[in-house]
């Protein structure tokens, strides 16, 4: 507004990290069965994106379902942010330690759960999407998170919160939303969908649907047509 363009002129797009492979259903149908949800969280450990929220709703959902939950997978991919002053390195440090406590608990009650440093390459992340049934993103503050696209373009059904752009790329009908810093909440979702496999492939088709209807990159060739021409 500043430079006199109108505000419904503009739009930013994200797009994957990685390439999107047609092959990728195929890897789907490989490593995702009905005898396993697979469970995904990828991106920064940092209070923000709400790991320690996921954490605590999968030792509430064992804690509450142990006798009725089926077999389930959880992956947790990101690095803890190590801070830059030594002043906080102290806080880093209990940190390390509540996660790999609450790791703990969760296997202790059954739970079957890996957490994964960071990810630079590509390819590996992008499997680790094609691997996935269900992608967790229990943000407390957003914009337009790149992770959630990514999510989308490799089939994942998704759970997130209804903050920043995220209501926008993802109607209420291709997600399951929760309340930020809700695990109970969080934990009741993922219980649902552990025991309705018939409605996370209905969320993984609606939200690979969204992806290639404004997010896939024949989509920012139409727009660059549309400007140019």
């Amino acid at each position: 507004q500043e430079l006199g363009v109108s505000s419904h002129l503009v739009s930013v797009i994200n797009r994957p990290d990685f390439e999107v492979r047609e092959s990728d259903s195929l890897l789907r149908n490989l490593y995702c069965d009905d005898n396993s949800v697979k469970f995904l969280f990828l991106s920064n450990l940092s209070e923000a994106k709400g790991y320690f929220v996921y954490l605590e709703a999968i030792a509430r959902l064992y804690e509450k379902y142990s006798d009725k939950i089926p077999n389930c997978q959880f992956l947790m991919v990101g690095d803890l942010i190590r801070p830059k002053h030594s002043v906080a390195e102290a806080s880093f440090k209990d940190s390390y330690e509540s996660v790999s406590k609450k790791l703990e608990a969760i296997r202790s009650l059954g739970g079957n759960i890996e957490w994964v440093g960071g990810i630079s390459d590509k390819e590996e992340k992008r499997l680790l999407f094609a691997r996935s049934d269900v992608f967790v993103l229990p943000s407390e503050v957003e914009c337009q998170p790149l992770v959630l696209i990514e999510a989308m373009a490799e089939n994942c059904a998704i759970v997130t919160t209804c903050v920043g752009e995220i209501p926008w790329m993802l109607p209420r009908d291709s997600c399951v939303f929760i309340k930020p810093s809700d695990s109970q909440e969080l934990a009741e979702r993922l219980f649902w969908l552990s025991i309705d496999r018939t409605r996370v492939r209905v969320l993984q088709e609606r939200s690979f649907k969204r992806y290639k209807e404004f997010f896939c990159p024949q989509k920012w060739e139409e727009q660059w047509d549309g400007l140019l021409f």
